[in-house]
């Protein structure tokens, strides 16, 4: 019923610029993504983003959750 909702509010978020530090995570840590296409990068970027920006994260019981 409220897609146009969360459709706006995803564009707000990719309009903000994809972190250089991040890009840095997924070229270390993401084996296939040197084999990914411009396109498919960009698309996987966007999905990061707006999960990162849409998912509140939390660590388990006894765990501490740590951004770097």
């Amino acid at each position: 019923m409220f897609h146009w909702l969360r459709d706006h509010r995803r564009k707000e978020i990719l309009k903000e610029p994809f972190p250089a530090k991040w890009m840095e995570i997924l070229e270390e840590r993401v084996t296939h993504y040197s084999f990914l296409s411009s396109d498919e990068r960009i698309h996987l970027e966007q999905l990061v983003q707006v999960f990162v920006a849409e998912k509140k994260l939390k660590a388990a019981t006894g765990w501490k959750l740590r951004m770097k």
